[in-house]
């Protein structure tokens, strides 16, 4: 494999790399190192496929063994960029397909999927306040819908088809809330109701937060969690700008000038 790709100084001050642990930052350069950089055709299950710039399709275990990591280390990886919009992906029964939002515009190529029409080559160096992956979630990118309608890809009639997938930032975000709270009821109504909250970036990591911290907290620590709320309705309710009354320590006493607990965000 030949050429070479754009890596901004700015990285280094993204949480998408200073937030990452060292394996996910291999993961991270190693998919900008084997995105496609011009259009390629290529043959699944015995048909055409046309790979767009910033594309490429490979395997969890090819990707770990390309950066040095873990198959784990990929999955947690890609959901971590994922949640910033940084690429969408999906896992197919015979392959990964990865799709790295605004190539065009960071990698500075014209004929880039997701460039926008009216930014030239001499304006497309990100701003200070734009992200080195991506600002918007681009949900009308017709790459990713020909890859989702493509019968190579998705499901088709086809019974050698596989069977794919698009994992939506939407619902990753969902599965990283579902992981962590603790009463695992009625997935599919809590799931209905995080569609209707959408939540941002910024109010996925409040909510995290939020969980977390109720975790700790007198009503649900009491009676084995009898108290727990129904995720859905703990959703529906808005419950992360709910007051939290920690649990004392049982131990010994702590000091009113001094928190109960604390809350580590990586």
């Amino acid at each position: 494999m030949t050429g070479w790709v754009k890596i901004y100084r700015e990285l280094l001050e993204k949480p998408i790399w200073c937030k990452s642990s060292a394996e996910q930052k291999a993961v991270l350069i190693t998919i900008l190192l084997l995105a496609s950089h011009t259009e390629k055709e290529w043959e699944w299950q015995g048909k055409k496929f046309a790979i767009q710039p910033g594309q490429f399709i490979t395997s969890s275990t090819s990707l770990a063994n390309a950066a040095g990591v873990s198959r784990q280390n990929v999955r947690t990886a890609l959901v971590r960029f994922t949640k910033y919009e940084f690429l969408t992906y999906q896992s197919t029964k015979t392959g990964l397909f990865i799709n790295i939002l605004n190539w065009g515009i960071y990698q500075g190529f014209n004929n880039a999927p997701n460039q926008h029409d009216n930014q030239s080559l001499t304006n497309s160096q990100p701003t200070a306040n734009q992200d080195l992956t991506t600002i918007k979630n681009v949900k009308n990118n017709k790459e990713l819908k020909n890859v989702k309608n493509n019968p190579s890809i998705a499901a088709s009639g086809d019974e050698d088809a596989p069977q794919a997938r698009e994992v939506s930032v939407l619902e990753e975000r969902f599965n990283e809330f579902w992981a962590i709270y603790p009463k695992k009821t009625a997935k599919k109504t809590a799931f209905t109701a995080w569609k209707k909250a959408k939540p941002s970036a910024e109010l996925h990591k409040k909510i995290i937060e939020a969980v977390e911290a109720a975790k700790h907290s007198d009503k649900w620590q009491r009676d084995n969690g009898q108290y727990i709320p129904n995720p859905a309705t703990w959703i529906n309710g808005g419950c992360w700008d709910d007051d939290i009354t920690p649990t004392a320590s049982l131990n010994q006493p702590t000091p009113s000038n001094e928190p109960i607990y604390g809350i580590e965000i990586n």
